[in-house]
This record gives structure tokens, C-alpha cells and sequence, in this order.
């Protein structure tokens, strides 16, 4: 895959540590991260379990701070901001998906995704006008007026993708999307993050156990004992 152009980052780590307190005792989960995410990246994270991936992906998607260095979100420190400012940020700008699809099941598919508005203050036809071009960008708009129960594993994924989505976030985060679909599903799954990536120009960060989606992503990073190694990709 061509690496998408460097413009300005999205996401920025400088000098990140992450250590949680327990009594007298500190465990250290990050160390010293450096990293600049950029539009159009697709970068996948993988790492034995306890190793950082999942404290990495909430401090990306800034449901976390660190304990020492910065986090800059669109050239914004993150650190100086009130919670409700970074909650702001992170429902405008945060897209996630997980690998349980997080669905209202028996509410229809256009309803599921209309409920990313809620508490926002965007007009309703906006707001329907922007679900239905998400349910479109990923091959979903035969559906909108299904319930998610009938729908199979890989079209409930789709739908949380483009809840995801649908507030036109700059970087989506993904944990394990594909951890409970089957191989076909899952390519299925990954083409469509993968063409999101590119055409809507935003960064997505996907962690996974599954080393063959690295054929999707531009880059691979790794954790290991805290600390966040950049392999080259295919």
C-alpha cells in the first residue's frame, strides 16, 4: 500500500508515558512513546496481551491522559483542556469501533446510527442526511430500515463503522473489529476501512491479534514491555 502523504498530523505523542498506582506500588504501562498520525494512515497495532495496545488505543482516542509528555489532537495540547472541552473534541472527532458491535438491537439500522447525535445540537435533517451518506460509504443503504437482530455479524459490524463515522471524525480507532466475524466477513470488514481510510482522508489506528490484516495497513506498529515499535509494511 502507498503511505498517505505527510500534511499535518492528526494525533501526536511526544515523550508519552502511562503508569497506573496500586497502593505502594507503580506499574508502568507506556514508555517514552513518540508517534505522529497522519490523514489516510491505517495503522495497525499489535502486541501479546498486557502489553500496552489497549492503554495506547484509550490515550489515541483520548478516553485517558498520560502520566508524563503531551498528546497534541489536531495541533492542540490535549493536557490544558477541561473534561468537558475534551469531551467535545473527542465526540467530534473520535470515531470508535469495537469488536462487540454495540448495537441497539431492536432498533433499525438508520436509527442505530442516528443515535451518534444525540446530545449534539445538529439539525435532524442534517443529521439524517450525514447517517445515510455513512450507510452508504459502507454498502449498507438497502438496510436502513432493518432491525440490527436479523442482521448477520459482518453487516452489524458495517453498522457500527459508520455510526462510527457518521460525524465525519478525523481519526477512528478499532479494537479487534474483526475478532468476531469469519475470514470472510472480515475482509469484507477491512476492505471497507481500508477504502474509508482513503477516501474520507481520515486516520484510522485498528489493534488486532490477527497478523494477516496487516495486508491492509500502512503501518505497523508494535507493543512490547511498553514500548511502541514502527515495522516497515508490505
Amino acid at each position: 500500500m502507498i503511505p498517505a502523504p505527510k500534511t499535518a498530523p492528526i494525533l501526536e505523542f511526544k515523550n508519552v508515558s502511562k503508569a497506573y498506582s496500586n497502593g505502594d506500588s507503580t506499574q508502568k504501562v507506556l514508555h517514552g512513546v513518540n508517534l505522529s498520525v497522519y490523514p489516510g494512515d491505517f495503522c495497525a497495532i499489535t502486541g501479546p496481551s498486557g502489553s500496552g495496545k489497549s492503554t495506547f488505543l484509550n490515550l489515541c482516542a483520548l478516553l485517558d491522559e498520560p502520566s508524563a509528555g503531551e498528546i497534541f489532537f489536531n495541533d492542540q495540547a490535549t493536557s490544558g483542556l477541561t473534561e468537558s472541552a475534551l469531551s467535545m473534541l473527542r465526540k467530534k472527532n473520535v470515531g470508535m469501533v469495537f469488536q462487540q458491535y454495540c448495537l441497539l438491537p431492536y432498533r433499525s439500522v438508520l436509527e442505530n446510527v442516528l443515535f451518534r447525535f444525540r446530545y449534539l445540537e445538529v439539525d435532524k435533517a442534517e443529521a439524517l442526511r450525514m447517517a445515510k451518506y455513512a450507510l452508504a460509504k459502507v454498502g449498507m443503504s438497502s438496510f436502513l430500515d432493518k432491525p440490527t437482530h436479523l442482521l448477520s455479524g459482518g453487516e452489524m459490524q458495517r453498522v457500527g463503522i459508520a455510526r462510527a463515522i457518521a460525524l465525519k471524525p478525523r481519526l477512528l480507532v478499532a479494537d479487534e473489529p474483526t475478532g468476531n466475524l469469519d475470514s470472510s466477513a472480515a475482509k469484507q470488514v477491512m476492505r471497507c476501512l481500508n477504502d474509508l481510510g482513503q477516501q474520507e482522508d481520515i486516520a484510522i489506528l485498528l489493534v488486532t491479534h490477527n497478523e494477516s490484516l496487516l495486508d491492509y495497513a500502512s503501518r505497523h506498529l508494535r507493543c512490547k514491555d511498553g514500548n511502541l515499535i514502527e515495522h516497515e509494511t508490505a
